[in-house]
């Protein structure tokens, strides 16, 4: 018999996180544990609102399938308990973390992964502020071969980038607009920056407006799906839209669903398609970045710069050196 339990947890930023939408200066995470009589699996999510997720309708969807937990649902079985995003998400990473600690293998180990986990390099984000402040950013995060520009479609996204570009020449960059544009913004955008150091656009349209990405060529710059990816079904039905897609954990559900995904797009890869895969996360603790490391041992670009928001993070955590993430001891070790 197992015991699930759940915690409400606040972590503040060391600064304001900005998008289009709005900024955050601290984030609330979902903290799950799952015990048996001798071992404890944890696992954590960050209910986002864009997705209509809160605290605590995310504790309540895991409080429905409590009794299913602690009767022994398997990591595929929770995957038709709960629907793709957060909930799912904090439940599957606990199975897989007290599964770790019940084998004495490590989560790489049980998936198959071959060799050390490597550290591995990520995008560092310039949250959405003024041209002359996120140059500054820009400036500050030297250690950072890819920089992540959030945008919002104003008049001041010309200045925003060439302020960045000013400060950081030798950087390649990547453009998250949070589907701010609209589409004759985006190809008048990709027809001003082929041969540029703009590298991706992620998820310039609203979600339901993918349609007009079909055969569209966006020339040298990769073209990403990030609100429109969630789960397997949207690999499937936008494989003809992205030329890369983003993968997040409390998107998909957890790890166990995101394997899948990646898997999909690399059988898809093999026929006439060529889709990159971007590991994404939101602002979280180390405990959430965990497993997104795994899952960005072989991909093409990783966005995994989470913690490195927090004011405080965990006792375990990841650590950044040099532009790379390097996996902590918080989760999956065995």
């Amino acid at each position: 018999m197992l015991t699930l339990k759940t915690e409400i947890e606040t972590f503040e930023l060391h600064s304001s996180f900005s998008i289009a939408r709005g900024a955050n200066d601290s984030i609330d995470v979902i903290t799950v544990s799952i015990s048996d009589s001798k071992y404890s699996g944890r696992g954590e999510c960050r209910p986002y609102a864009r997705y209509d997720e809160t605290p605590q309708n995310v504790c309540d969807l895991i409080a429905s399938i409590k009794d299913n937990i602690e009767n022994g649902a398997t990591r595929l079985e929770l995957l038709d308990l709960l629907p793709a995003g957060a909930a799912r998400n904090a439940v599957d990473c606990a199975l897989w973390d007290l599964e770790s600690k019940q084998t004495g293998k490590t989560v790489w180990e049980i998936i198959g992964g071959k060799g050390a986990i490597q550290p591995i390099p990520t995008v560092q984000t310039l949250s959405f502020l003024s041209p002359e402040e996120m140059a500054a950013k820009a400036t500050q995060h030297s250690a950072y071969n890819v920089l992540k520009v959030k945008l919002g479609g104003d008049n001041n996204d010309t200045e925003r980038l060439q302020a960045i570009q000013q400060a950081r020449p030798e950087a390649q960059l990547v453009i998250d607009a949070n589907e701010g544009w609209t589409f004759d913004q985006l190809k008048k955008f990709i027809d001003q920056s082929q041969n540029s150091n703009i590298i991706m656009i992620e998820q310039p349209l609203p979600k339901d407006e993918d349609d007009y990405l079909l055969d569209y060529d966006s020339g040298s710059i990769a073209i990403c799906g990030d609100e429109s990816i969630h789960d397997l079904n949207d690999v499937i039905a936008k494989k003809d839209f992205y030329n890369m897609m983003n993968i997040k954990l409390d998107k998909s559900g957890g790890l166990t669903h995101a394997l899948q995904m990646v898997d999909q797009i690399k059988q898809f890869n093999q026929d006439r398609h060529a889709i990159k895969i971007m590991i994404g996360c939101m602002v979280c603790t180390s405990l959430a970045i965990a497993p997104h490391i795994l899952l960005a041992q072989d991909c093409d670009l990783a966005d995994l710069d989470g913690p490195g928001w927090l004011k405080h993070d965990r006792k375990g955590a990841s650590s950044f050196n040099n532009g790379h993430i390097n996996a902590g001891s918080l989760w999956g070790q065995g």
